[in-house]
């Protein structure tokens, strides 16, 4: 009896001990709310947006005007949000559940939903206003040619000057872009979208030499091309093997060279070279029909990223960016553009080889060969695995980490095809840089076919 009450007595003193320590220990304090002039009770706190010279909420249309400073030039806004508690974003396309990134240029007003702790759903819209004079780039290297339908695509950079489209719930500006011959007076209007300018039946224009193209946002303008003649009509070449996302145009068989305006009378050739083959490699291309071409690379041709040039009668029809090897899956660049666009992965433009010049401080956008796939009709996954984009020259190689993108509109929008966005560090060197993707496993691609420039 007295041991059981030995027992009981130290079983009581533990139990009063433990429960005067839980009382003692204070319970966390709520979230402190902070309402500010962009505050929506029991939705938004506030939001930030790096590189914005101001931000108005207005509460009767639940939008959030943006107005960016004048000199911001890169090609997206990151909005961040400090939401209530319980509150979320429906939908994001980041890895912060948080955070949107938004390329904003010459698109329409973002559109997000958010839930509250009570599960009701609010609809938001996110206007972006750039002060900044209007101001685009063009490739020196494009031509300035008309299609054989008489059409003429001038693929462009929107740097500055141009928001979101409306850039405020009441402004009528919109971007267009105007064809005029300095010759006869006649002018051309074209339709502007976020990285081309379209002229259809721009055939009355193909024998001036005084051709101008403007580009007009509101009362902005900028001359986007001066005193300029359209070279004679060619043939296309839109891809160079099959299935160029996925699989290698092959060593010693055949390559199917696909376009149009192919005709049987005249010479092809194929040309593949970069900065890392002694000689370029020529080979001849046989006529099938008016949409393709045939040619076979040698076997000794070195596993790798190229430039492939298709000339007609001497003259070149395209170049365009192509991972070729005797293994059909080599790891390799695909691609690398300079600014952010929604469906990247299908249009040409981003396959056409050209020279990369990149901005300290600025973005390297890169889609992996052979390219990463999401599952069917699945959302984008912030978790999916990307390599790191290795830059190297004699002085220094840098590792730079992906920031997560995708393209969601592959096959007709059942998948999504990921890529890379790779901030240039600001104290990175000038130079040229040979541009690698380095994988999980340590294993290290081909380069990419020609050195980066680093400004």
């Amino acid at each position: 009896m007295n041991r059981f009450l030995l027992l009981l007595s130290a079983s009581l003193i533990l139990f009063f001990s433990c429960h005067k320590k839980q009382k003692e220990t204070p319970e966390p304090d709520p979230e402190e709310i902070k309402v500010t002039p962009l505050t929506d009770s029991a939705f938004i706190q506030y939001i930030d947006v790096p590189g914005a010279d101001k931000i108005i909420f207005d509460s009767t249309i639940d939008a959030y005007l943006i107005t960016l400073q004048a000199g911001f030039t890169e090609s997206e806004i990151r909005i961040q949000f400090k939401l209530y508690p319980g509150a979320y974003l429906t939908w994001t396309n980041s890895g912060s559940s948080t955070l949107i990134n938004f390329a904003f240029k010459n698109k329409t007003p973002l559109g997000l939903q958010i839930s509250s702790s009570s599960q009701q759903i609010k609809t938001y819209q996110f206007f972006v206003k750039h002060p900044g004079p209007l101001k685009a780039s063009v490739d020196p290297v494009y031509d300035f040619r008309l299609s054989t339908s008489g059409a003429c695509e001038i693929p462009y950079d929107l740097i500055s000057g141009v928001g979101t489209v409306p850039e405020s719930p009441d402004s009528k500006a919109t971007l267009s872009a105007t064809l005029t011959d300095d010759g006869t007076g006649s002018r051309l209007d074209g339709f502007a979208s976020v990285n081309a300018v379209y002229f259809q039946n721009a055939n009355p224009f193909k024998e001036s030499s005084q051709l101008n193209v403007v580009l007009k946002f509101g009362d902005k303008m900028f001359e986007l091309a001066k005193n300029r003649k359209f070279l004679p009509v060619r043939s296309l070449v839109y891809r160079f093997g099959e299935f160029p996302l996925f699989s290698a145009a092959p060593l010693n068989k055949q390559i199917l060279i696909s376009g149009n305006g192919f005709m049987a009378k005249d010479r092809y050739k194929v040309t593949v070279e970069s900065d890392f083959l002694l000689n370029a490699v020529t080979v001849p291309a046989t006529f099938a029909d008016s949409a393709s071409l045939w040619c076979t690379l040698p076997s000794s041709l070195p596993n790798g990223s190229y430039s492939v040039s298709i000339f007609q009668n001497d003259t070149l029809v395209n170049a365009l960016i192509r991972t070729i090897s005797s293994n059909d899956k080599e790891k390799a660049i695909g691609q690398i553009w300079l600014s952010q666009i929604d469906y990247p992965i299908d249009r040409p433009i981003y396959y056409y080889a050209r020279k990369i010049v990149a901005e300290r401080g600025g973005a390297l956008y890169v889609n992996p060969f052979p390219a990463v796939l999401g599952r069917m009709y699945s959302a984008f996954d912030p978790t999916t695995i990307l390599p790191d984009l290795q830059l190297k020259n004699a002085g220094r190689t840098v590792n730079l980490k992906a920031d997560i993108r995708s393209d969601p509109s592959f096959a007709d929008g059942s998948f999504n095809v990921y890529y890379g966005k790779y901030a240039v560090p600001s104290e990175l060197s000038p130079g040229l840089y040979e541009a690698r993707l380095l994988y999980p496993d340590q294993t290290v691609s081909a380069p990419f076919w020609s050195k980066i420039e680093v400004h």
